[in-house]
This record gives structure tokens, C-alpha cells and sequence, in this order.
């Protein structure tokens, strides 16, 4: 990532220096999880009435 926020191709040298690693599945559970929790609507809440106005 740039200083811009943009994203760049690695360098070949990043590239021949990354590793690939697994991921363990109780962490791609948790993050299954995560995604239905922020994927789930908002709850509705109900407007607010001010008693001093009647």
C-alpha cells in the first residue's frame, strides 16, 4: 500500500520473499462469524417521543 492509500504490484523480490502460510480453521470459523454478525441488518429502534410535548 502506498502512502495514498492505493494499491501497488510487490517487486519481484517481495514476491520471491513471501511465504505461504495456512490458515488454522478455528480462525476461518471466527472470521465465517464475523462476516454474518456485520452481514446481519441493524436492529430497529423505535423514534424517541418527547413526553414534555405532548
Amino acid at each position: 500500500m502506498t502512502v495514498l492509500a492505493t494499491f501497488r504490484e510487490p517487486t519481484p523480490e517481495a514476491t520471491a520473499r513471501s511465504v505461504q502460510e495456512p490458515v488454522c480453521p478455528d480462525c476461518l470459523d471466527r472470521a465465517k462469524q464475523f462476516l454474518e454478525l456485520t452481514r446481519s441488518p441493524a436492529p430497529p429502534f423505535e423514534k424517541w417521543h418527547n413526553p414534555d410535548r405532548g
